[in-house]
């Protein structure tokens, strides 16, 4: 199994949403939307917006996204749009 890594992440949609990509070393990678207020909601940790307090939580998020993967939510190459239930079941902080 190769470790996965945060590549990029970023504020869309009027700041309402974080978009985030991973990969892998063998190439996979996954893209990733996830509401802002899920986000300031579920962590604990407040930065100046949604992005500072998603990066704050970086490793909990590709927790989060390599779970989704595991559990076939998702496809390669395709955006996932993370809900709120999909984010209370896996988000472990």
């Amino acid at each position: 199994m190769s470790d996965w890594f945060v590549c990029t992440s970023w504020l869309e949609t009027h700041k309402a949403e974080v978009h985030f990509e991973i990969a892998n070393e063998d190439g996979d990678q996954f893209f990733f939307s996830v509401s802002s207020d899920d986000i300031s909601t579920h962590i604990k940790y407040q930065g100046e917006d949604a992005l500072d307090t998603f990066r704050y939580a970086e490793d909990d998020m590709l927790s989060l996204a390599v779970a989704l993967i595991d559990d076939d939510y998702c496809e390669e190459g395709q955006n996932f749009h993370v809900t709120r239930s999909l984010f209370k079941r896996y988000f472990v902080s």
